[in-house]
Protein backbone atom coordinates (compact mmCIF):
# COMPACT_ATOMS: atom_id res chain seq x y z
CA UNK A 1 0.00 0.00 0.00
CA UNK A 2 1.44 3.34 -0.87
CA UNK A 3 -0.15 6.74 1.43
CA UNK A 4 -0.28 9.86 -0.58
CA UNK A 5 2.73 12.39 0.72
CA UNK A 6 1.86 15.75 1.85
CA UNK A 7 3.46 18.62 -0.01
CA UNK A 8 1.56 21.18 1.38
CA UNK A 9 4.06 21.00 4.55
CA UNK A 10 6.33 22.69 2.22
CA UNK A 11 4.37 24.79 -0.25
CA UNK A 12 2.03 27.42 0.90
CA UNK A 13 2.35 26.75 4.14
CA UNK A 14 1.30 29.16 6.83
CA UNK A 15 3.25 29.40 10.02
CA UNK A 16 -0.03 30.49 12.14
CA UNK A 17 -2.93 29.06 10.26
CA UNK A 18 -3.44 25.85 10.80
CA UNK A 19 -6.98 26.19 8.43
CA UNK A 20 -5.02 27.90 5.83
CA UNK A 21 -2.69 24.81 6.24
CA UNK A 22 -5.69 22.13 5.99
CA UNK A 23 -8.42 23.09 3.69
CA UNK A 24 -8.18 21.69 0.14
CA UNK A 25 -4.13 20.60 0.19
CA UNK A 26 -5.23 16.79 0.68
CA UNK A 27 -7.12 16.64 -2.48
CA UNK A 28 -4.50 18.60 -4.28
CA UNK A 29 -1.68 16.51 -3.45
CA UNK A 30 -3.92 13.28 -4.08
CA UNK A 31 -4.52 14.60 -7.43
CA UNK A 32 -0.82 15.07 -8.42
CA UNK A 33 0.25 11.83 -7.03
CA UNK A 34 -2.55 9.65 -8.83
CA UNK A 35 -1.95 11.55 -11.74
CA UNK A 36 1.91 11.12 -11.98
CA UNK A 37 1.39 6.95 -10.71
CA UNK A 38 -0.81 6.97 -13.74
CA UNK A 39 1.09 8.56 -16.68
CA UNK A 40 3.98 7.68 -15.14
CA UNK A 41 3.48 4.26 -16.06
CA UNK A 42 3.14 2.67 -12.50
CA UNK A 43 -0.28 1.22 -12.86
CA UNK A 44 0.70 -0.47 -15.68
CA UNK A 45 3.69 -1.89 -14.48
CA UNK A 46 2.57 -3.32 -10.99
CA UNK A 47 -1.09 -3.71 -11.94
CA UNK A 48 -1.55 -5.47 -8.65
CA UNK A 49 -0.53 -2.79 -6.23
CA UNK A 50 -3.04 -1.35 -4.53
CA UNK A 51 -3.08 3.25 -3.62
CA UNK A 52 -4.80 4.69 -0.53
CA UNK A 53 -5.25 8.66 -0.67
CA UNK A 54 -7.04 9.17 2.32
CA UNK A 55 -8.68 12.25 3.31
CA UNK A 56 -9.02 13.82 0.47
CA UNK A 57 -12.70 12.88 -0.29
CA UNK A 58 -13.60 11.46 -4.08
CA UNK A 59 -14.26 14.61 -6.30
CA UNK A 60 -10.75 14.77 -7.17
CA UNK A 61 -10.79 11.54 -8.38
CA UNK A 62 -14.52 12.11 -10.39
CA UNK A 63 -12.43 15.56 -12.09
CA UNK A 64 -9.37 13.46 -12.76
CA UNK A 65 -10.99 10.56 -14.36
CA UNK A 66 -12.96 12.51 -17.05
CA UNK A 67 -9.90 15.27 -17.79
CA UNK A 68 -7.64 11.65 -18.36
CA UNK A 69 -11.11 10.08 -20.37
CA UNK A 70 -11.24 13.29 -22.54
CA UNK A 71 -7.64 14.25 -23.08
CA UNK A 72 -7.50 10.25 -24.71
CA UNK A 73 -10.85 10.72 -26.92
CA UNK A 74 -8.95 14.23 -28.68
CA UNK A 75 -5.48 12.54 -27.75
CA UNK A 76 -5.25 9.07 -29.13
CA UNK A 77 -3.36 7.64 -31.94
CA UNK A 78 -6.59 7.16 -33.99
CA UNK A 79 -8.42 10.63 -32.66
CA UNK A 80 -4.88 12.72 -33.91
CA UNK A 81 -5.96 12.36 -37.84
CA UNK A 82 -8.63 15.08 -36.82
CA UNK A 83 -5.92 17.59 -36.05
CA UNK A 84 -3.82 17.12 -39.06
CA UNK A 85 -4.11 20.50 -41.13
CA UNK A 86 -3.83 18.22 -44.35
CA UNK A 87 -7.79 17.12 -43.15
CA UNK A 88 -9.38 20.20 -42.88
CA UNK A 89 -12.53 20.40 -44.96
CA UNK A 90 -11.54 23.66 -46.65
CA UNK A 91 -15.30 24.36 -48.07
CA UNK A 92 -16.90 23.95 -44.96
CA UNK A 93 -14.89 26.03 -42.85
CA UNK A 94 -15.24 28.49 -45.28
CA UNK A 95 -19.06 28.26 -45.31
CA UNK A 96 -18.94 27.73 -40.91
CA UNK A 97 -16.87 30.93 -41.61
CA UNK A 98 -19.26 33.19 -43.51
CA UNK A 99 -22.54 31.93 -41.50
CA UNK A 100 -20.85 32.43 -38.20
CA UNK A 101 -17.83 34.65 -38.44
CA UNK A 102 -18.79 38.31 -37.53
CA UNK A 103 -18.25 41.37 -40.62
CA UNK A 104 -14.26 41.03 -41.54
CA UNK A 105 -13.97 37.81 -39.67
CA UNK A 106 -13.65 35.98 -42.64
CA UNK A 107 -10.55 34.34 -42.29
CA UNK A 108 -8.12 32.68 -44.52
CA UNK A 109 -10.33 30.24 -46.12
CA UNK A 110 -13.00 33.14 -47.10
CA UNK A 111 -12.63 33.21 -50.77
CA UNK A 112 -12.36 36.70 -52.62
CA UNK A 113 -15.72 38.56 -53.20
CA UNK A 114 -17.69 36.54 -50.70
Amino acid sequence: MCRTPQPWRRLGQSISNYVYNHIGHFAASADAVCKSLFLGGVTRRFPQMKFTFPEGGVGWARNLLGDLIGHWEKRNRGALANYDPANIDEELLAELSRRYGGKGDRGPWAREGQ
